[in-house]
């Protein structure tokens, strides 16, 4: 039989929560599966969710274009957004495309091209790292997060700072798809 989803043709990531609930990224919102039937939830800009993060409090944090934040259920299991927008000083509030959130130790992080936004359990903003090009890609590999920078080179989250690990040419130009933990580590 015919399943309806109302959704996009695009799914970019997926996650399921303790009760068995499945949530995907998808271009038309959230989408949220029960086993038998499928809800969306949009965003108040109407854009794509381009990655998620379900955590087991009921928050599926959610990174998409001009837009990130978490849905929570109400008290009628409907799920509604809270945009993390107005926490950012007022500069850094125009995003264009978020592309990943990541639980990373007790920190919530948000990855644009060009900004990180780290975040406490609290929801209070603890950092800002801005990219001297753009931020290629990101990694958590061994509950620690690493980031390319187009003009520094492979990089991780450290004390909320961005720590070098290596400024080879390759790792400025070659978009990294992947880390292996012996390759970031050395062992």
């Amino acid at each position: 039989f015919p399943v309806t989803i109302n959704g996009g043709i695009q799914n970019f990531s997926f996650g399921q929560n303790q009760l068995g609930l499945l949530y995907v990224a998808n271009n038309f919102g959230l989408l949220e599966y029960d086993g038998s039937s499928w809800n969306r939830y949009g965003l108040p800009n109407s854009t794509k969710i381009k990655d998620l993060y379900v955590e087991n409090t009921g928050k599926i944090f959610v990174a998409a274009q001009a837009e990130f934040g978490y849905f929570h259920p109400n008290d009628f299991g409907r799920l509604e957004f809270v945009s993390w927008l107005p926490k950012l000083p007022e500069k850094y509030r125009n995003v264009e495309e978020v592309w990943k959130v990541f639980k990373n130790q007790d920190r919530i992080v948000f990855c644009s091209l060009k900004n990180i936004f780290v975040f406490d359990n609290q929801e209070n903003l603890l950092a800002v790292l801005s990219s001297e090009g753009e931020f290629l890609s990101f990694h958590l590999s061994n509950d620690q997060l690493y980031f390319q920078d187009s003009q520094k080179g492979l990089m991780k989250l450290q004390q909320n700072k961005a720590k070098l690990i290596s400024a080879q040419e390759r790792l400025k130009n070659d978009q990294v798809t992947g880390l292996l933990e012996s390759i970031v580590t050395g062992k």
